[in-house]
């Protein structure tokens, strides 16, 4: 049985786009919750799929939203401030996947988080 690995490509990119899309608007209604459960599922697709670096910040991502929402962690006032431009980066890395080229280094914007 062949796989048409394209046609999951496809999709991973066309979800990776939602979650990006959702997690904006979660970021402005603050919806810690929501934000954890969209970078888990990012996170988990973007291995999947062979991405360690879109793969990484999504864990990482993860991890920030859950310790916010079990009071481990504050969040900033300014949360969207903060996670808007890793969102960016996490797009613009997605397209550039998607001309061929390799995906962004995020062990940058992962050290923000901490």
């Amino acid at each position: 049985m062949v796989v048409d690995l394209q046609k999951y490509q496809d999709l991973y990119f066309q979800e990776a786009d939602r979650f990006l899309t959702q997690m904006h608007e979660e970021l402005d209604k603050k919806d810690i919750s929501t934000l954890h459960r969209l970078s888990h599922s990012m996170k988990s697709r973007s291995l999947v799929m062979g991405y360690p670096q879109l793969g990484t910040i999504g864990k990482a991502l993860e991890f920030y939203f859950r310790d916010i929402n079990e009071g481990t962690r504050t969040a900033p006032r300014d949360l969207a401030r903060v996670i808007k431009p890793m969102l960016d980066t996490i797009k613009s890395s997605l397209e550039d996947i998607k001309a061929g080229n390799p995906e962004h280094d995020m062990a940058a914007l992962i050290t923000q988080l901490d």
